[in-house]
């Protein structure tokens, strides 16, 4: 680096050091004492070199160690790293880990504020910590497990650095032997420029676990005898081998200026250099060296004798140390006013090799810190004590009268070698503190020990600094990261806060602390008032902030202070993060040292076992020295844990076995057990204890459950709580809301149920979600179409609180102890739906789930209240009941009752373990059972969970053309019906205080017969009726079927285990018994509206099936906007953005009608009078009226048509287009759209410092010239997207505007980098002139103003009058008004339009070979013929956009717009390029159900649900990749032409390879690879069978891109 306008400054840093050095602090005491004899020591018995090399023991006496913080001793949880692994993890990376979260801090930067950001990484490495040999030398060939690669390329150290703090910018492990700093330090600089980093992490890192680099500095006669590094003194003998690391964070000194950064030192320039060619590879050259130094100064502009000071090399060598002089007296022994001090901290701490290069740095800059150089602290050579160049032998003072500028010096012995500059930053100007009378003290851990030592440490800190409250208030709100586990305090005085802390007595002007319920921090202070009540009476301001912060809420606290208020001493002192540090160290073995000499792989786990039998049975003579703890430590072995904590009970999958590792524990139990076992035993036997008598030749294993073994399990599970709780805790439960407790949210079943509880008044719901919650639900909403808004507007509002949990069996149901303890004094309710949907499983398999029942009814024991527990069961526990139906109340606890399979008998078992508990503690808690026939899809839009056995089948019936006989008749009752009825039970109990017990049965009360459902579903699908067949041809069809063709939708055939497993038994019973509902219709209004489960309905059903995205419109056809009377005609409007070539508006009465009507309704909207009321034809007054006068023009066009009986089957719209597509469509009033545009016009106003916004409407058409806020790409969206990450701009797609049309969004500055860049690769592309940057993140601020803006607003109730295709998905959109969340959504999301017109360009040739069709026309609706231009460029030679003129001018649209006709079964279509679209095996489309109605209104009707059926799974395929070829009748791997083929096969290979049963396809199709926990080794075995089935190959870049797999498959 040289020669900067803008340098680089070091504003953080943090150490680890021998002499027990754990920051600059220390290291600072360290060099002014001298103590060198405490850096200097034999080593650590952790580093393990007497046992690994004996003979070196008398050879390293002395080195310079890093103690156990980082090195044995880790925080493996605050950084999300197993235990297992932690053992093995290098420290280095341990170190790294903690050093850049304490330089952030030291620097104060809150870790997570970088996180997507780019952030450079660059860490210096040596060879000399000998990791790999310390592993190899200790575990022998075992240490080469799955962790091995990761911990031994030393690259790992600076990705896993990235990798957990999230940061998105290069990085680099370095190494350049002892000068690797100086390479770091400069790769970190570079970042700035060559990658726009926003951030670098610098580090260096020597740490030693093998004897080797002592024993060669011994060998060779460069180690000290002294034990100590003596440089430039007669007293050198060599230099003492150290470890150390140091950490940097950079920034660039004119962004930290701006960003209120405190500056440790700036670096005007780095060189690096080597010696070239010398006497040895190791000569060093004063020559060289003195020029490189000269270079240095002469790139930053400074003279030599400016410089104050050089921190040498200076490692203690005779003959190294000379030259090094010789070097330095060349460059500075010039004419200077003041001395030239020299140093080497190399005699205080040693040389920490690849490190030593940033410790010198650091005490550098320290000493511009504190203006004062150490003393050398040992003898100099003579001429060294006075003179131009001195080595100070005492304290030395820097006075203010001249900058500070220093040198250092690094010299690697293989020649290379690097200096550094380095300068006082200019003093910053600190900013006034506000003057409060009370202040915010937040304090925050990962754990509440955590916390409390933070708490502790802060509180020395403020007795030993002189700091002010408002400084504290400052540091403690800014520079730290806000934890989970939180404490407040509102103080006037560092005397109260003192007393917060326990540190003090409390003063009596204290105002509030929070309270501690366990008697810690707070407890002292007992006369204060809680938090809680001041925040409820709201006596101080601040007592409700503090209450939000201690409840989890993010508070923006640069909105009272900002970073340039806190002085740079306060801050670089203040406590540091207290890691929880715990021993995660494997050495000294506890085995003796493997042989490593013959070097071939063994088993991979080896265990020793125990010599008799556990169960003490007998056991054959090849496993009689095996016993059930040997199976548990294999297991143990594989998931890296300690053996007393597995349960041989339990499920290896449970315990945290996966795909992957199932195969490693088979081939270790097969050798271990000479007995082969599969993985697919593993699933079936699932416990280790089943597993032991399988490996021995017992038959302990059984799949067929008995009456023992189910009552076994009930008085497992119902067995008495320990501690039974008091009655003198419980309370009645007369509280104005109602705690529910909801398990299973994010299930088919229960977010139905979590959706209904939102809308309840009074209600707030708790859930318990298993990894990353509020993001996990709100996919879960957005995947079923569920109310977005509604889970927003809870979460924001408090009525819905997710909870992480391990595991509902786990203690304090897997959550932490605080919510376990909010629970039990809060629930009402408890609603449980959890449970494993797996029909493969065998009841071994589900104790996870029964313990879960049974935490649940503790909690309802112990619960403060008495609440109600509903269990939502099967009615497959209830199928051999012997009666006429199953009444509704309690049976028999009889194993016949269930369907013979895991899943039946263990929600039986539950129900019994409940009544058990129930009745062993009475009085504590109310029950209802729910049992739950067979849920289908969503009455509304059919959406069915398709891992559900009923589903698949099903879905099967085109492939295999048959279904089983013996499943039962049909009672089905839609997910929402049943969710529906399960709260109205809900919220009739909790009206009408019901019995203590109530059993409710859930399932339609018209039932069908099986046969008759299948019929339904096959004319769904139009294909004959399937054979109805027993269940041992229909396995024979499916094997058969499996092995002969790629059948991508079979998703049945993840059934065939428990198939096979019901044929090998009993089968399926020949006898159902159904539910009697009769009590239950009596509290359900809803289960009394059960919808008929007739031909249409089942239609609907198999449409969803079927992959198609859509909800057909229900209710009238004649409710629908016909099409043509006269003609037969079919119009889609297509509705436009201001395209800027409408020179005049039209002076229509009509028009100015409605623009009068506008205006009128923006008024009311709006509190000051933005709309002027000049409005003569082409005003440009403001960005709203142009937005009102192309809605008025649109609305005008479409009188102009209705008029001469002209009206649209089909709307949709481009960008702004879509809010008359809106009203036209019926999804959106005229007022709530001119709400959302007046308000939106007021949000972008405000987010943009209410700067003048001439067009917030051109969206892509129009605007400003005077800045860039979009650009138009004439290339595909998928090669856009690749050249933006190579561009590393903030810019996002916003429209797709067109197959080969792509337009980018973002700031001006970013948009005009992608233009030069697009322009200098030819690429075509052209500005638009707009300001606003619509569909990109920027316009994150203007929404979230426009959500506070639009506040409780819900769309006015609207009827729908056609089919509606939304600009936003690109797809049709189901029933129903749109919610105001999706204007939001439409400001920051890409517009799809050119998946809109796909579909209709589609639907031009979807209805070939159809009788009796009508003909499509599409009109360009204005303004101008904008979207005319942007369809043009499509080349679609067959289709094309008509104006509103022309469709007028017409007087009959069949004889003169025959050419935008297409033509019906009779005539010969038109020759085109695009062949038509089969969906089924007959090619025939036509629908006999679509056929009985030929009124105007009804064949739109046809029309939408024959277009849905025709595009099926289509509405994503590139126009030119339609047509579905037939599939081979070989084993060659299938032509896949068809994005949902694809689909289909990525999702049947899934399950082959991984066993993967997500809860539904579109779910899993959303996810990423690395969110689905596929790592990269798995990665290669799935794009290989997906090679294999389709001849398709997933990329290697699709594994790391982030990309949805959606998105991934569809670019294939």
């Amino acid at each position: 680096m040289s020669d900067q306008p803008d340098p680089i400054a070091i504003i953080g840093c943090s150490c680890r050091l021998p002499g027990n050095v754990r920051n600059a602090t220390n290291f600072w005491t360290l060099l002014s004492s001298g103590q060198w004899e405490e850096c200097s020591t034999e080593p650590p018995i952790s580093r393990g070199f007497d046992r690994m090399h004996p003979e070196s023991v008398g050879y390293i006496k002395h080195g310079g160690w890093l103690g156990p913080e980082g090195v044995e001793d880790f925080d493996a949880k605050f950084f999300g790293i197993p235990p297992g692994e932690a053992e093995v993890l290098r420290p280095n990376s341990r170190i790294a880990l903690e050093l850049t979260w304490e330089a952030l801090e030291n620097a104060g930067i809150q870790p997570s504020a970088l996180r997507g950001k780019n952030v450079s990484v660059s860490i210096a490495m040596g060879a000399e910590d000998g990791w790999d040999l310390r592993r190899f030398a200790e575990d022998g060939r075992e240490a080469f497990d799955h962790n091995w690669a990761q911990n031994s390329d030393p690259s790992a150290v600076a990705g896993r650095v990235s990798h957990f703090f999230d940061f998105h910018g290069a990085i680099g492990t370095v190494s350049g032997a002892c000068a690797s700093g100086v390479n770091a330090l400069e790769y970190g600089t570079n970042s700035f420029v060559a990658q726009g980093a926003e951030l670098a992490v610098v580090g260096a890192l020597a740490t030693h676990f093998t004897p080797a680099p002592f024993l060669w500095a011994s060998s060779v006669g460069v180690a000290s005898c002294r034990g100590r590094c003596s440089a430039f003194s007669d007293q050198a003998d060599g230099y003492l081998p150290s470890e150390g690391a140091v950490f940097f964070i950079l920034k660039k000194a004119a962004q930290a200026r701006c960003n209120g950064d405190c500056i440790y030192a700036l670096i005007p320039s780095i060189t690096l250099r080597h010696n070239g060619f010398t006497q040895t590879l190791t000569s060093p050259s004063a020559d060289r060296q003195a020029s490189q130094l000269r270079e240095s100064l002469s790139a930053a502009n400074i003279s030599a004798g400016d410089v104050v000071l050089h921190e040498a090399h200076g490692t203690g060598t005779i003959l190294g140390d000379m030259i090094e002089l010789e070097a330095i007296k060349n460059v500075y022994n010039v004419s200077r006013e003041d001395p030239l001090y020299l140093t080497s901290s190399k005699t205080i701490v040693g040389h920490c090799q690849a490190a030593a290069a940033l410790v010198g740095v650091l005490k550098v800059i320290l000493c511009i810190v504190h203006r004062t150089i150490p003393p050398h602290h040992i003898e100099p050579y003579p001429d060294l004590k006075d003179g131009i160049i001195r080595v100070p032998i005492r304290p030395i003072c820097v006075g203010n009268d001249r900058p500070f500028i220093a040198t250092v010096s690094a010299l690697g012995f293989t020649g290379g070698a690097g200096s550094i500059v380095l300068q006082e930053p200019p003093r910053p100007s600190v900013a006034s503190l506000p003057s409060y009378r009370h202040y915010l003290l937040p304090f925050s851990g990962k754990t509440k020990a955590a916390l409390r030592t933070s708490m502790d440490s802060v509180g020395h800190w403020i007795k030993t600094c002189d700091c002010s409250i408002q400084e504290l208030s400052v540091i403690l709100s800014l520079t730290r990261e806000h934890h989970r586990e939180r404490k407040a305090f509102v103080v006037q005085s560092l005397r109260e806060a003192l007393a917060c802390l326990g540190l003090t007595a409390p003063g009596g002007s204290l105002i509030c602390t929070r309270a501690d319920d366990s008697g810690g921090y707070g407890s002292e202070c007992s006369d204060a008032p809680d938090i809680r009540e001041l925040a409820s009476s709201s006596s101080h301001p601040l007592a409700t902030l503090a209450y939000m912060y201690e409840t989890g809420r993010d508070l923006d606290f640069s909105l009272a202070y900002c970073r340039s208020m806190i002085p740079a001493h306060l801050l670089r002192s203040f406590p540091t993060y207290p890691f929880e540090r715990e021993r995660y160290w494997r050495y000294p073995p506890s085995r003796p040292k493997p042989e490593v000499a013959g070097f071939s792989l063994p088993s991979p786990v080896s265990v020793s076992c125990p010599d008799s039998d556990a169960t003490g049975r007998d056991s054959d003579s090849n496993t009689s020295h095996l016993s059930v703890q040997s199976v548990s430590a294999i297991v143990s072995k594989l998931l890296h844990q300690e053996m007393v904590e597995i349960d041989p009970r339990a499920s290896v999958f449970d315990l945290g076995i996966n795909s992957l590792s199932s195969i490693e524990l088979a081939q270790s139990l097969s050798r271990g057990f000479s007995r082969t076992i599969s993985v697919g035993d593993l699933y079936r036997l699932s416990t280790i204890s089943s597993i032991y008598d399988f490996l021995v030749g017992r038959s302990g294993y059984s799949s067929v459950c008995t009456q023992g073994h189910l009552d076994a399990l009930i008085e497992k599970f119902s067995a008495p709580f320990r501690h039974f709780p008091q009655d003198a805790h419980r309370r009645p439960n007369r509280e104005s809301e109602t705690t529910i407790v909801l398990t299973g949210a994010t299930g088919f079943l229960g977010s139905r149920i979590l959706s209904r509880l939102l809308r309840m008044q009074s209600v707030k719901v708790v859930c318990p979600v298993r990894g990353s919650h509020p993001a996990r639900l709100d996919q879960v909403f957005g995947a079923r179409g569920l109310d977005r808004d509604v889970l927003q507007h809870a979460l924001q509002h408090g009525t819905l609180r997710v909870v992480t949990t391990s595991g509902l069996g786990d203690p304090l149901l897997g959550c932490s102890d605080e919510v376990h303890q909010n629970i039990l004094g809060s629930v009402d309710v408890i609603i449980h739906c959890a449970w494993k949907v797996d029909f493969n499983h065998h009841l071994p398999g589900f104790e996870a789930d029964l313990a879960g029942v049974r935490s649940l009814a503790e909690v309802a024991v112990r619960s403060r209240k008495t609440p109600k527990l509903y269990f939502i069961t099967s009615f497959s526990a209830s199928f051999g009941y012997e009666g006429v139906s199953v009444p509704e109340v309690p049976l028999d606890c009889k194993i016949g009752h269930a369907l013979s399979q895991g899943y039946a008998v263990s929600k039986l078992a539950a129900e019994y373990i409940l009544y058990g508990l129930r009745d062993r503690y009475p009085g504590r808690f109310a029950l209802g059972i729910v049992r739950v026939g067979q849920i289908c899809g969503d009455s509304r839009s059919g959406g069915w969970n398709t891992n559900e056995m009923i589903p698949m089948v099903l879905r099967s019936i085109f492939a295999l053309g048959m279904v089983p006989r013996a499943l039962p008749d049909v009672s089905w009752v839609p997910v929402d019906v049943c969710a529906d009825a399960i709260c109205d039970f809900v919220s009739d109990a909790l009206c009408e205080r019901r019995q203590a017990l109530m059993v409710y049965n859930v399932a339609n009360p018209e039932i069908v017969a099986w046969p008759t459902v299948v019929r339904y579903a096959a004319s769904a699908l139009d294909c004959p009726m399937p054979r109805m067949v027993d269940l041992g041809e229909y396995i024979k069809a499916l094997e058969a079927f499996e092995k002969s063709l790629n059948a991508d939708e079979l998703l049945v055939r993840r059934l065939l285990p428990s198939l096979k497993e019901a044929a090998t038994t009993s089968g399926f019973p020949s006898r159902y018994c159904p539910l009697d509902v009769r009590e239950s219709l009596k509290f359900s209004p809803s289960l009394s509206n059960c919808p008929v489960i007739d031909e249409e309905f089942v239609r609907l059903l198999m449409h969803n099936m079927s992959g198609v995205s859509v909800e057909v419109c229900q209710g009238s056809p004649q409710a629908l906007v016909g099409s043509d009377t006269v003609s037969g005609v079919q119009y889609a409007f297509v509705f436009g953005p201001w395209a800027g070539t409408v020179t005049s508006w039209p002076s229509d009465l009509a028009y100015n009608r409605i623009l009068e009507r506008l205006f009128a309704r923006a008024e009311q909207e709006r509190s000051e009078p933005c709309i002027t009321d000049d409005r003569t034809h082409g005003t440009t007054q403001n960005a709203l009226q142009f937005q009102l006068r192309a809605l008025a023009y649109q609305l005008f066009n479409v009188e102009r048509l209705s008029r001469t009986g002209i009206r649209p089957s089909l709307v949709t719209g481009y960008c702004f287009g879509e809010f008359a597509a809106a009203i036209i469509g019926g999804r959106a009033s005229e007022a709530d759209v001119v709400k959302v545009l007046v308000q939106r016009d007021l949000a972008i106003r405000t987010s943009r410092h209410k700067k003048t916004v001439r067009d917030i409407s051109l969206d892509a058409d129009g605007g400003r010239e005077d800045t860039a806020a979009m650009l138009n790409v004439f290339l595909s969206a998928a090669i856009v997207q690749r050249h933006l990450i190579l561009i590393g701009a903030e810019l996002d797609i916003a429209i797709h505007a067109g197959p080969m049309h792509t337009i980018i969004s973002g700031c001006p500055a970013a948009i005009s980098r992608a233009e030069a860049y697009f322009l200098a690769r030819q690429l075509p592309c052209k500005l638009i002139a707009t300001d606003i940057p619509f569909h990109s993140k920027q316009m994150n601020g203007a929404v979230d103003l426009l959500r506070q803006l639009l506040g409780e607003a819900r769309p006015v109730s609207s009827s729908d009058k056609c089919i509606y295709l939304s600009g936003l998905t690109g797809n049709v959109l189901s029933k129903g008004s749109l919610a105001m969340a999706y204007w939001m959504r439409h400001m920051r999301e890409p517009v799809r339009f050119s998946e809109c017109m796909q579909v209709l360009h589609r639907m031009r040739h979807s209805e070939s070979g159809s009788a009796s069709t009508a003909g499509w026309t599409f009109v360009d609706m204005g303004p101008g013929m904008a979207l005319t231009s942007i369809v043009g460029r499509y080349q679609w030679e067959d289709f094309q956009l008509v104006s509103v003129d022309q469709c007028l001018h017409h007087s009959h649209p069949l004889d003169k717009l025959s050419p935008l006709i297409r033509h019906t079964r009779d005539d010969p279509p038109p020759k085109t390029a695009e062949p038509a679209i089969s969906l089924s095996r007959s090619n025939s489309l036509q629908d006999p159900m679509l056929c009985e109605s030929n009124t105007p209104a009804s064949r739109t009707l046809q029309t939408g649900l024959r277009m849905v059926k025709s595009l099926g799974t289509h509405l994503h395929t590139d126009v030119h990749e339609l047509k579905i070829p037939s599939p081979p009748l070989t084993a060659a791997p299938l032509p896949v032409e068809n994005n949902d083929t694809l689909k289909s096969a990525f999702l049947s290979t899934m399950s082959d390879l991984f066993r993967y049963a997500p809860e539904s396809d579109r779910t899993l199709l959303r996810g990423t690879f690395i969110g689905l926990g596929i790592d990269s080794l798995s990665f290669v075995r799935l794009s290989q069978a997906l090679r294999d089935k389709t001849g398709r190959t997933l990329p290697a870049s699709a594994y790391t891109s982030g990309a949805c797999i959606e998105d991934i498959l569809r670019n294939l």
